[in-house]
């Protein structure tokens, strides 16, 4: 169910004053009046259910207050019922990465780090745009998971983050998906020796981390890199995606095998 972000903390007289690009979503596009209540996730973390109390089209403004618990029906994808999943993915190019930011929202990953591959058309990502389009999916969609999305980083950068991870999580699984390079000391391709998804999520993991490339796919060199670093291969079948496709049936995949565990296991 739909939810609306707030950014700014309750005022001293108890109401949170909606104004600008807000007011624009709630009463042009949300099209809310007067008494209607919202799922509200508040900047705090929490969740509330918020009565419209005043609207003023005229003073481009409206005021939301406390109308106790959560709106009935929520069904809400809170942080924490799955592992935190990370996006570590080559920098896409124009609208792809914005697509691909939305869907990730969508889907619940904690994190998206673009970086900079060797095959990676452009090097730069717009942050704050890519931003507030997490916000706008995770309004959309209801999700509870605070995708966070980083500045484009360099390679090293972004492997030292995986680093970190390994650091502080109990049992991190890396999964790298690359059809085009050898194993190290195996005479077979990639594609012949990648673990299956279930395989790879059979062990509960704290924290995982997807691997994806740019257009073009990954070099040889970055493949090896990455196998070097403890990630796992994987496969997504044997057709040739585009890097957005690819990227979104790694998350959907992974996400959908974690909830329905309990019942293949």
């Amino acid at each position: 169910m739909k939810q609306f972000i707030l950014e700014s903390p309750r005022g001293a007289d108890g109401f949170f004053r909606i104004e600008g690009r807000d007011f624009h979503y709630l009463v042009n596009v949300r099209r809310i009046k007067r008494g209607d209540v919202l799922n509200a996730a508040l900047p705090s973390g929490e969740r509330e259910a918020l009565r419209v109390s005043v609207v003023d089209r005229g003073g481009r403004f409206c005021l939301l207050a406390g109308a106790g618990g959560v709106a009935e029906g929520l069904e809400y994808a809170a942080a924490g019922a799955l592992p935190t999943i990370i996006l570590l993915q080559a920098v896409l190019g124009g609208v792809k990465m914005n697509a691909l930011v939305r869907q990730a929202a969508e889907c619940g990953a904690s994190q998206v780090i673009p970086f900079a591959a060797e095959r990676s058309v452009r090097r730069v990502v717009p942050v704050e745009r890519l931003r507030r389009i997490v916000r706008e999916a995770r309004q959309q969609s209801g999700s509870g998971v605070p995708t966070l999305v980083h500045a484009a980083l360099e390679e090293r950068e972004a492997l030292s983050l995986w680093e970190e991870v390994k650091r502080t999580h109990e049992a991190p699984l890396g999964l790298f998906f690359h059809t085009a390079v050898e194993l190290p000391n195996a005479g077979a391709g990639l594609e012949h020796c990648s673990i299956a998804l279930h395989s790879c999520l059979k062990e509960k993991a704290d924290a995982i981390v997807l691997a994806l490339g740019p257009e073009g796919g990954f070099s040889e060199r970055e493949a090896r890199e990455f196998l070097a670093r403890g990630f796992k291969p994987a496969s997504l079948g044997p057709t040739v995606l585009r890097a957005e496709t690819a990227s979104l049936c790694a998350l959907a995949a992974v996400r959908i095998i974690l909830w329905e565990r309990d019942s293949w296991n």
